[in-house]
């Protein structure tokens, strides 16, 4: 457990100076198990998950690198609402 913070806590670092690409991003996030993580590579259209603190960090971080978009608070389900990164959406443009 404490290795994987310490794995977590690299990677947001790495995301706050913008070193990262997005195909990086999509290797870290693969090596997580939690469902929540991987819901920001989801092919789907859109996606809502739980919230916490971290995920919104996490979820303001990856928008502010354009991984994902359209970031919400979905006040009703207390939930955060993203599009994922997916790269029909985003070759579209």
């Amino acid at each position: 457990m404490l290795l994987m913070r310490a794995c977590a806590l690299r990677f947001y670092l790495l995301l706050e100076t913008g070193k990262l690409n997005h195909q990086d991003i999509v290797q870290i996030l693969r090596t997580f198990t939690d469902e929540n993580l991987l819901a920001f590579i989801s092919n789907k259209e859109y996606r809502r998950i739980g919230y916490s603190d971290s995920l919104w960090e996490l979820a303001c971080l990856l928008e502010a690198d354009g991984f994902i978009r359209k970031l919400k608070w979905d006040e009703k389900y207390k939930r955060i609402r993203f599009v994922p990164h997916n790269r029909s959406v985003f070759m579209t443009e």
